[in-house]
């Protein structure tokens, strides 16, 4: 069960809290509380690095995950431990949004007020394909913040899927995350690599993975609507489960404007990375991840602004 810590419904201008106690709780929110169906499945694996950052660190951060070679991560959590932005403070959603952006600026090849009003932060890394086994560039890396101030359903910025116990960003490549579910699918069918399968056996995995790893996004979109007032921050799946609507557009950082943005599901974005695997089994061309992912597009609903 998740339950708001003491600490979080206390007054406001507490002293700052112990590094490990914020490193614990976002922890126990990772494994039981997050509603990212794939996120919580992927910490729960050991596959999440998690880190109490400050700007200085950043930099540091991202080379570590950049960098791991012990084991396969696939997400990386920068958590910012300062009372100013916990979530009994005073804080809006604005504050935290700007303080964040500050702070991962490091890394960024934009300004912190472009991050804040809208623009992407993602990273490029060279990891080995999960389904190919060859060394390939991801290049959607996306760093997204996150906030306690989100939940507060009296904020202008009010969305709840953007909401955590701290002030956080997470970095994560949604095309790397399918190709793991992929590799692991054929794993559980076959208990052999993709790449090792002939291509009767390599359709069948890709087959069942894009119906597997589409149920688990459905999952997660509606656990976000139940939490959510949908009156003032629409959250739903599209009918023909192709899109589902959100009142952000991904992959921005951060929004100062909330806007209704349509987002690819799995089923819809699914087939596209599959044809580039298929023409590199099939010898046509090399497979390349770049380009794959796409941001969502504009769609009619609430809009409203800080």
């Amino acid at each position: 069960m998740c339950v708001t810590p003491s600490w979080a419904r206390e007054e406001s201008g507490q002293a700052i809290l112990p590094d490990q106690l914020v490193q614990e709780e976002m922890n126990n929110w990772m494994s039981s509380c997050l509603d990212c169906v794939v996120g919580r499945k992927e910490f729960n694996l050991g596959r999440y690095l998690i880190r109490i950052a400050r700007r200085d660190t950043v930099p540091l951060i991202f080379d570590e995950f950049a960098n791991y070679k012990s084991s396969i991560k696939t997400g990386c959590l920068f958590v910012f431990n300062n009372p100013d932005f916990y979530a009994a403070s005073d804080a809006s959603v604005y504050d935290a949004m700007r303080y964040l952006a500050d702070e991962m600026e490091p890394i960024s090849p934009l300004p912190a007020e472009a991050l804040l009003n809208g623009a992407a932060l993602n990273k490029s890394l060279r990891l080995n394909c999960p389904v190919t086994g060859i060394e390939t560039v991801f290049d959607d890396f996306d760093c997204i913040a996150f906030c306690p101030q989100a939940e507060n359903i009296s904020d202008p910025l009010y969305d709840p899927l953007m909401a955590a116990p701290f002030p956080c960003v997470n970095m994560t490549s949604d095309v790397y995350a399918f190709s793991l579910f992929v590799r692991e699918t054929a794993q559980l069918l076959f208990g052999e690599e993709v790449y090792r399968l002939d291509c009767s056996r390599i359709k069948e995995v890709f087959d069942y993975a894009i119906q597997r790893f589409h149920r688990l996004a459905l999952s997660t979109i509606r656990r976000f609507a139940a939490k959510t007032d949908v009156r003032k921050c629409p959250v739903h799946v599209e009918v023909g489960e192709e899109y589902w609507v959100a009142a952000h557009q991904d992959p921005a950082f951060a929004e100062t404007v909330k806007e209704c943005y349509r987002h690819e599901l799995p089923k819809t974005y699914g087939p596209r990375l599959i044809q580039r695997w298929q023409d590199h089994f099939e010898e046509r061309q090399p497979f390349t991840a770049a380009g794959v992912s796409a941001c969502g597009s504009p769609t009619a609903g609430v809009s409203y602004s800080y």
